[in-house]
């Protein structure tokens, strides 16, 4: 989770980390990486927030001003777990999202199985495009639908209005990829193939789009169809 001063409130950064304490699967870490300086102490943020996994934080001495991506590096490299979430102060994950995404990563080392004439069936998985298929035992990303409040469809795309979020929402399903139309918090990627990508490593403000685009054309995705989160 990237995080600075003013970005959202402290009441709303202590709702995007309640999400998390309310998980029914706590097999998981925060990583909270603050484009600094910061204030107050994280302890006094996380005062009170109770059945949290384990918390690490981050709080640069100078503010980086790279809207987070320096701070999402760090975070591929200090992670510990096997596939990552990169998320935002203002997002929100129902409490089944981390259990939900580990079901489906677990099926990813699932051995193949023979169907009634012997042959080996293959896993079907998503290659850029819904409509696109590649088979194989092993993918690299998952893709799950949110909803993005405040917003709503336009011919364009998708037109935000600040101060409607409790009025106004959209299902952002994240398929197929492309910049704009993907928040970060809806792809999960194994941290091996992060690093395999030299990181976090397109500093531009739509960066994630960009990034996700790339990994798309080059892995198997595993779409997941159940809204997992919000975006606010």
């Amino acid at each position: 989770m990237v995080d600075y001063d003013r970005s959202v409130s402290r009441d709303e950064f202590r709702r995007a980390i309640q999400c998390f304490a309310d998980q029914t699967c706590k097999d998981f870490e925060i990583l909270i990486y603050h484009d600094g300086p910061k204030e107050h102490p994280y302890s006094k943020d996380l005062e009170g927030i109770e059945g949290l996994p384990e918390v690490r934080t981050f709080v640069s001495d100078e503010r980086e001003n790279d809207w987070g991506h320096s701070n999402r590096d760090r975070g591929i490299g200090a992670a510990k777990g096997e596939w990552l979430i990169m998320t935002n102060a203002d997002n929100v994950f129902y409490p089944d999202a981390v259990q939900t995404l580990k079901d489906a990563a677990v099926s990813a080392f699932k051995p193949k199985i023979r169907n009634r004439t012997g042959n080996w069936l293959q896993r079907k998985v998503f290659r850029t495009r819904p409509d696109a298929y590649v088979t194989g035992d092993r993918f690299d990303i998952l893709i799950f639908p949110i909803i993005l409040k405040g917003c709503t469809a336009v011919r364009d795309g998708l037109r935000r209005f600040k101060g409607e979020e409790n009025t106004l929402e959209v299902v952002l399903s994240g398929l197929p990829i492309g910049a704009g139309y993907i928040d970060a918090m809806q792809f999960v990627m194994r941290r091996s193939t992060w690093v395999d990508e030299g990181g976090w490593k397109d500093k531009r403000m739509d960066s994630d789009g960009h990034l996700y685009t790339e990994f798309a054309k080059k892995y198997g995705i595993q779409p997941i169809s159940k809204i997992l989160g919000e975006h606010w």
